[in-house]
């Protein structure tokens, strides 16, 4: 379907409902989770830190490098069957996320002027 199986990874991580979680391994014993979760993760892995909030309320903040909006292909394809453009509606307040993008991204943009734009369109920003 084109998604990489990005919700589906995004879910045995960061699922808080299941005991084989990673999250569910590493909160109470080894760390105070209460306390918030910072992600963080590098294309493939920014897109799928990206849906961690869906999955566990306790992620307070996200931190994206490399990743990106690829319009009519990204748009809905990223979460499998969920529908939602990127990062329009997961729960995570955009506040709270931080988006880092290469000026020359080969994949998202292409250039300087391409990549802010596929960048707005994933935060949900006017065209900067």
């Amino acid at each position: 379907d084109g998604s990489w199986g990005v919700d589906d990874k995004a879910k045995s991580i960061f699922d808080r409902d299941s005991s084989h979680s990673v999250t569910s391994k590493l909160c109470g014993e080894h760390a105070n989770c209460d306390l918030g979760i910072a992600v963080g993760g590098f294309s493939q892995g920014s897109l799928i830190v990206g849906l961690a909030s869906e999955y566990d309320d306790r992620v307070s903040a996200a931190l994206l490098y490399g990743s990106g909006n690829l319009p009519g292909y990204l748009e809905f394809t990223l979460a499998g069957i969920r529908d939602m453009q990127c990062m329009n509606t997961v729960k995570l307040a955009k506040q709270r996320r931080r988006y880092f993008s290469g000026d020359n991204d080969r994949l998202f943009g292409g250039d300087y002027d391409g990549t802010r734009t596929q960048l707005a369109g994933e935060c949900n920003l006017p065209s900067f």
